[in-house]
């Protein structure tokens, strides 16, 4: 038997590799759209300025903004600053993200480095195998006085209760105050502040709305409710490298 050309080696492990992450090609896009699809532009808009709301107090007209992990860019697309960078490595996202003024790259090179006021980082940590790597790649990204902001979800008892292989979400971690203190510390981040958020129900009411005549107002009453009646909370985190 011939033996197998190094060409052919590589591209098989390659393959093999990337069949086993969720998130990497015919996989990235079957997760965002069950995820995060089935939007209209109006749908788009009302997720949009919910997150704008969140995340717009840490934000300067002059920062250049970097978001880790950018899915359909609702999360940055709204703010008002010099410079939006988002990176996924889901490509599927590129011609959506890059039609909201984002510019998309799948790859983080040397050129990122020491760039960036802001670094966002939602709900993303808990589907990577190593998010200590992540939060160090992070760091390198920073100019001086950078800070990174981080949300992960608070997950609860009632959630996953039993074994499920077809997990969509595809969580690795669960994340705690106490544990996410305690890795942050490790790397060398001081957390500037912290708080529990109530967090949901945001793209359930923005379809059940989208085509409808309907306000802001509305919308976010409804998740209001919701979240009176269910609560759901996500973690937020503000962090900046410790200066040695």
């Amino acid at each position: 038997m011939d033996r197998m050309s190094e060409s052919t080696r590589v591209k098989q492990m390659a393959k093999k590799k990337s069949s086993g992450n969720p998130y990497l090609d015919e996989g990235g896009a079957k997760y965002h759209e069950e995820v995060n699809g089935g939007l209209n532009k109006k749908g788009f808009a009302l997720i949009e300025r919910r997150r704008t709301k969140k995340i717009g107090r840490f934000v300067d007209l002059e920062y250049k903004i970097f978001e880790y992990g950018v899915g359909p860019g609702w999360n940055i697309s709204g703010l008002d600053c010099a410079e939006k960078i988002g990176f996924d490595i889901a490509v599927s996202l590129q011609t959506q993200v890059e039609g909201l003024g984002i510019k998309f790259i799948n790859k983080i090179g040397e050129e990122q480095s020491g760039r960036y006021d802001l670094i966002i980082c939602s709900h993303v940590l808990e589907h990577l195998e190593n998010p200590a790597e992540a939060l160090e790649s992070m760091k390198t990204l920073l100019k001086p006085a950078g800070q990174i902001l981080i949300y992960l979800p608070l997950e609860h008892g009632y959630y996953r209760k039993r074994p499920n292989k077809k997990d969509r979400d595809h969580h690795l971690f669960t994340w705690s105050i106490g544990n996410f203190t305690n890795l942050s510390d490790s790397l060398g981040f001081e957390i500037i502040e912290y708080k529990r958020r109530k967090f949901g129900y945001e793209r359930i009411f923005a379809i059940l709305l989208q085509n409808r005549l309907t306000s802001f107002r509305l919308y976010s009453t409804l998740i209001w409710l919701a979240l009176l009646i269910r609560p759901d909370f996500e973690l937020e985190f503000l962090l900046k490298p410790v200066k040695k």
